[in-house]
């Protein structure tokens, strides 16, 4: 993992329930924060496919479905696993701090 200032803050991580995923920005970019078994993922937040907004869409589980053509990603793995998506999705290293969820700048290479 990269240094705490390739961090960003992007919030309270008691404020997300799992289950829950919300849309944060991250050095300019949207990024889909997930927390699933209570563990958050973070991903690029704009799908491959069709470039719609996956926070709008719906998470069951670990897939989150575009709510444009309904593809799906698996939030864990940034895989595309549901058509018409093909493309994986950035995946960004998330870590809790003081009871605060970080997000890395960057997504990894």
């Amino acid at each position: 993992m990269a240094d705490d200032a390739a961090f960003v803050e992007v919030g309270d991580a008691d404020a997300m329930a799992d289950g829950e995923m919300r849309q944060v920005r991250v050095a300019g970019s949207r990024v889909l924060l997930c927390r699933v078994d209570g563990r958050f993922h973070a991903i690029g937040g704009v799908c491959t496919h069709e470039e719609g907004t996956l926070a709008d869409g719906e998470l069951d589980g670990d897939l989150v479905t575009c709510p444009v053509h309904f593809g799906q990603f698996n939030v864990r793995t940034r895989e595309a696993v549901a058509p018409p998506c093909d493309l994986p999705e950035p995946v960004h290293d998330v870590k809790v701090e003081g009871g605060r969820v970080l997000v890395a700048r960057q997504p990894r290479a």
